[in-house]
């Protein structure tokens, strides 16, 4: 009888961390149902104002190459540290 018992709370315990476990797929499935329509509708906004992006990325660019021409040079080198490739990440 003590089996049995012990049988019936091993199953008890396999249809918890069953019905657990569903709930968990199911929230990550919602969150990732909702992440990629969300994704979806930021790339469609996105494409949508491509004429604008494409004009306001243009006229950036115009004002770096701008800035850069009428730009004083260095009047020395910038002095080298190390030379590794993480050289410049050392303090």
């Amino acid at each position: 009888l003590m089996e049995v018992a012990g049988a019936n709370a091993d199953c008890a315990f396999v249809s918890a961390f069953a019905v657990d476990s569903f709930g968990g797929v199911a929230q990550l499935a919602t969150l990732g149902g909702v992440a990629g329509f969300s994704l979806t509708a930021i790339a469609s906004f996105l494409v949508g104002q491509r004429l604008w992006l494409d004009f306001l990325g243009g006229l950036f660019l115009c004002y770096l190459g701008v800035r850069t021409f009428i730009s004083k040079p260095a009047e020395r080198a910038a002095e080298v540290r190390g030379s590794g490739l993480f050289s410049a990440s050392e303090v």
